[in-house]
Formats: C-alpha cells, structure tokens, sequence
C-alpha cells in the first residue's frame, strides 16, 4: 500500500509540472520565430493595409450625411402621404447620435497613424515596439469606429425593413 501510495504521488507531482510548463508563458524571443527583417516587413504592411483602411473609412464618415439627408427626405415624403414614420423617426435620432463616436474614433485613428511612432515617413519600421504598438492602437481605434457605424446602419436599416413590412404588409 505504502509503494501505491508513493507511485500515486509521483505521478500527481509530474502532473502537475506539466501541467505548470503547459501554461508557463513563453520568452518574445522563443515565441518569435521569423527572422527580424520579417517582422518589420509585416509590421510596415500593416500599417500601410491601416492607412488604407483610414482613407476608405474617411469616405464612407463622409457618406453618412448623403444617409441622413436621403432618410429625412424619405421620412418627410412619406409623412407627407399620411403614412406614420414614428418608426422610422426613432430610428433616424440614434443613427445620427452615433456618429460624433464614430468621427472620435476616426479621429483618434487619425492621430495615431499621422504620428506614425516607430516608422519613418516612408512606412518602414524604424523602432519595432513602437511600430507594434501603433499598429496595435490605429487597428483598435479604426475597428471601434467601423464597430460603431456598422451598429448604427444595421439598425437604421432594420428598422425602414421593419417600417416598410409594416405600412405595406406582403399579399395586402
């Protein structure tokens, strides 16, 4: 009994040290494999895919005054035909108080990608943890406005489906 006891314990101590290696966080240096000039080559890629996704989400910032203006027109046409456009009314002031966020967020993205640390004005990667860490923080900031817009279009555009299966029912 006293030997199984033994097996028993040395088996739960290894167990458990594996266990404990397992989830033992690993070196940047063991968890980096690529070469050097890899990962710089990645970083300066991803900061140009940034820029680009700044500019593409600057238009469709832009964009979003044609939505509002082409929503009211809507809601005015349609209130002016009798129809109710409470709906459509409740969903158009959300939408439009959403996007003071989504233009803070852009612009935070702005900022950080203008002060472009750890790159030089070419896009290269002139200070590897500083570059990590732009791209870390304009892809934050970038994918909370994106997050932010979509929300409020997902909801502007389900509420003119709700509006339109109601006021014009299918089969009517």
């Amino acid at each position: 009994m006293k030997h199984n006891t033994k097996q028993l314990f040395v088996l739960m101590l290894s167990g458990m040290l594996a266990l404990l290696l397992a989830f033992a966080p690993v070196s940047s240096v063991m968890a980096s494999t690529e070469p050097q000039e890899d990962i710089d080559d990645k970083l300066s890629k991803a900061f140009a895919a940034e820029q680009n996704w700044l500019e593409k989400q600057a238009t469709a910032i832009e964009k979003t005054e044609q939505v509002v203006e082409k929503t009211q027109g809507f809601i005015d046409s349609a209130a002016a035909q009798g129809l109710d456009v409470t709906v459509l009314e409740n969903a158009l002031a959300p939408f439009t108080a959403a996007m003071p966020t989504v233009r803070s967020y852009h612009q935070d993205a702005t900022g950080i990608i203008a002060a472009h640390e750890g790159f030089d004005a070419n896009g290269e990667v002139i200070d590897r943890p500083a570059a990590r860490e732009t791209v870390k923080d304009a892809r934050r900031a970038l994918g909370e406005a994106h997050m932010s817009m979509t929300q409020a279009f997902w909801a502007l555009r389900d509420a003119i489906e709700e509006w339109k299966e109601t006021t014009f029912p299918q089969g009517a």
